[in-house]
Formats: structure tokens, C-alpha cells, sequence
């Protein structure tokens, strides 16, 4: 852990130097296009340094990382390729479910609705909002939850389902396709909802564009809600790297036997950029590690691109 402590500092500080450089070319008044010259090296070696702090410390099988605010991909690997999305899934399901009902709607959990988390807490008979349903589908990624907000815009579930994938069609995300509302593998272990990293962080960027109260709900460690009758859910969230990752905006796990582990994140950066990560197929905990890895790896980069910037105007 401490080498690797020494090698993130002596990045930064090659970073800190070479920024010093370009400001001495500026200082001095040497002709632009050596300005220029010298700023293109910069970005080049800051390049290679995230590169080279990243490389061959991932678990994960797909990533995508990216400056969505400059549409500027930071580290990818096997980022187009369709794999398993597991609880991912869900981010669709909340998407699709809000154009049909309002997070002030309420719901009362029918029998039907129990069949996949047995202790998740919701009681057939009880009504939530929707708004609470969208919490525990966020939060605690609830697969009963999932389904409670399908069936509350009363919409047959195959025709939900198909939704779905118009909206991934709609979104221009070629590789999102969906088979359920919850991304639980079959009882023969078949994903039920496949994507690659790329367009699942696309996805996630156009939820939080959309309705940006909704999907902070996924960066919330734990809360309760509650019936109508008083019965209360206690909700911790599934992304065990949370107090890791300050300034987040959106969060969401995924896991199962097929897919791994899987998560996605938005954060913000100093200069108020909004970054984003996603890993497939890592393992259980892996996936918190790798997004950690990635998390501090950009940051130290985007820190020092943009003061780069601001000196190679």
C-alpha cells in the first residue's frame, strides 16, 4: 500500500513539475507552437501516467471511464462488448417506469410481488409510494421493488419489458437488451439483461441529465421508508465503496452467479465536470476495489489536465 501511496505522489508531483514548465514557456515568451509542442507532450504523459497507475490492477472484465461533461473516454477495456448486466438493469426500470407514474403514486404490494428477496420486508397488502419503491430499487437494489414499480404503471409486463428496449433503441444503446425488469439470471443460470460498460454509462449520464433527484437516490448509504400503515424498511446500500467515493451523483450495483460483479458511478470533479465509471464482470467485492482504483486514478489526472488547461490557453 505504501509503494503504491509513493507511486500516486511521484505522478503528481511529475505532474506538478511539467505544469511548471509550461507556465516558465509562457513566462518566458517562447514562440506558440513551442507552447503548444509542450502542452501536447503534457497531455501525453498525464495520458500515460493514468494508464500506467491503472494497468493491470482490475479485476473487472469491461470498463468505461469518461469526462461525459468534454465527451472525453479517460480508460476503457472491452468497453463495447455485451456482457451481463445484472441489478443494472434496474436503471432502465426506473427510467422507463417514471415516464408512466409520478413518485407521489402509491402502490400495494400484491403476493406476486414477494417472490425473489424473501426478506426485503415489503408485506403484500401495504402501500408505498412510488417514490419509496424507487428508493429500496436504487438503494438496497430490492429485485421485489423492481418489480413493484413495473406493475405500478399497470402495464402488462411483457409490454414493460419491450419499453424497455425501445428506450435503450431510443438512446441510440445498440447493446442494452432486456428480458426482465430486475436483471436476475434464470433458474438455468441465463442473464436476463446484457449491455456493454460504454452504454451503460451512457445510460446512466442520461438518467441523472433527466431526473437528477431520482438516480442520487443510488448515492444514499441508508434510510427507512414506509407504508401507509407504519411498517417500515430499513435500506443500506449495495455499494459497499460509498464512503470512498465523495462528491458521487449517481451509484448502482449489480451481481450475480453470471454476470459478477458489476457498478457504475457519476461523480464530479474539482472543476465541476461530471466523470463516470463502469465495471462488468468483476467479483463481488472486486468491483468496489477496481472502482476505487479508477476513482483516484482520474482524479489525480483530471486535477492536473485542468490546470493544463487553464496554462496551455
Amino acid at each position: 500500500m505504501m509503494k503504491q501511496e509513493n507511486k500516486h505522489l511521484t505522478n503528481f508531483l511529475i505532474v506538478l513539475i511539467f505544469l511548471g514548465f509550461v507556465a516558465v514557456l509562457n513566462w518566458s515568451g517562447h514562440k506558440k507552437i513551442e507552447q503548444e509542442t509542450a502542452c501536447r507532450e503534457m497531455k501525453t504523459i498525464l495520458s500515460q501516467n493514468l494508464l500506467n497507475s491503472i494497468s493491470g490492477r482490475l479485476l473487472a472484465h469491461a470498463i468505461s471511464v469518461s469526462n461525459l461533461t468534454r465527451e472525453e473516454p479517460l480508460y476503457t477495456e472491452n468497453d463495447t462488448l455485451p456482457l451481463p448486466l445484472a441489478s443494472l438493469t434496474k436503471l432502465m426500470t426506473v427510467r422507463v417506469a417514471l415516464k408512466s407514474v409520478s413518485l407521489n403514486d402509491s402502490y400495494q404490494v400484491k403476493p406476486a410481488d414477494i417472490v425473489f428477496d424473501k426478506g426485503s420486508g415489503f408485506v403484500a397488502g401495504d402501500k408505498y409510494s412510488v417514490r419509496d419503491i424507487v428508493k429500496a430499487t436504487l438503494i438496497a437494489s430490492s429485485n421485489n421493488a423492481a418489480m413493484m414499480l413495473a406493475r405500478s404503471t399497470k402495464l402488462d409486463p411483457l409490454h414493460f419489458i419491450s419499453l424497455m428496449n425501445f428506450e435503450a433503441q431510443n438512446l441510440h444503446l445498440s447493446t442494452l437488451h432486456y428480458d426482465s425488469v430486475s436483471g436476475l439470471d434464470t433458474d438455468t443460470n441465463q442473464p436476463t439483461a446484457t449491455g456493454s460498460a460504454r452504454d451503460v454509462l451512457a445510460l446512466l449520464y442520461k438518467d441523472a441529465l433527466d431526473n437528477p433527484e431520482v438516480f442520487s437516490f443510488g448515492t444514499i448509504p441508508n434510510t427507512t421508508i414506509r407504508s401507509e400503515n407504519g411498517r417500515s424498511i430499513s435500506l443500506a446500500n449495495t455499494d459497499q465503496a460509498l464512503d470512498k467515493l465523495p462528491l458521487l451523483k449517481a451509484s448502482k450495483t449489480g451481481y450475480t452467479d453470471t454476470a459478477g460483479g458489476n457498478l457504475a458511478i457519476l461523480w464530479q470533479n474539482q472543476a465541476g465536470d461530471t466523470l463516470g465509471a463502469v465495471v462488468l464482470g468483476s467479483t463481488v467485492a472486486g468491483r468496489f476495489s477496481d472502482m476505487i482504483t479508477l476513482y483516484n486514478a482520474v482524479n489525480i489526472y483530471s486535477t492536473a489536465e485542468n490546470g493544463l488547461q487553464k496554462t496551455c490557453k
